[in-house]
């Protein structure tokens, strides 16, 4: 696998576009999740490295037989990519304020967001590679 389909955490996100740096420094830890999710009795999300690599596959499996053109190719790919990246930061300014979790619906705001997040970093990592992949 490529560098871009690596966990977040082993790749520096000052390096990446500022809209998924955003993403990473917004994220909820997984120790906030897990605390949550224990504290209202809601079921714990995967890792994020097991979210990230669903995403990954299934974006991949997606978005086969993509155009050689790179340009028609980039085109295709960010139409799939794009609402996966608005939803995670829609998730995200969906937190409870100062991400105090008061209720059921903020803990599920809370881990819904982690999840959304890695799962666009997944898709993410999946549109660089098929786009710069040779077929």
């Amino acid at each position: 696998m490529s560098l871009f389909g690596v966990p977040r955490t082993t790749i520096p996100h000052q390096t990446l576009h500022p809209e998924v740096s955003d993403l990473i420094r917004q994220c909820p830890t997984r120790l906030d999740v897990l605390r949550v999710a224990s504290g209202y009795a809601l079921l714990p999300p995967e890792k994020e490295e097991v979210i990230f690599q669903n995403s990954y596959a299934l974006f991949i499996k997606l978005n086969n037989g993509l155009p050689q053109n790179y340009r028609a190719r980039g085109g295709i790919i960010e139409s799939a990519f794009r609402p996966l990246l608005n939803n995670a930061h829609t998730a995200l300014e969906n937190l409870p304020h100062k991400q105090i979790v008061a209720t059921v619906a903020d803990a599920q705001c809370l881990i819904e967001a982690y999840v959304k997040v890695h799962w666009a970093l997944g898709a993410r990592a999946a549109a660089m590679d098929l786009y710069c992949a040779v077929e």
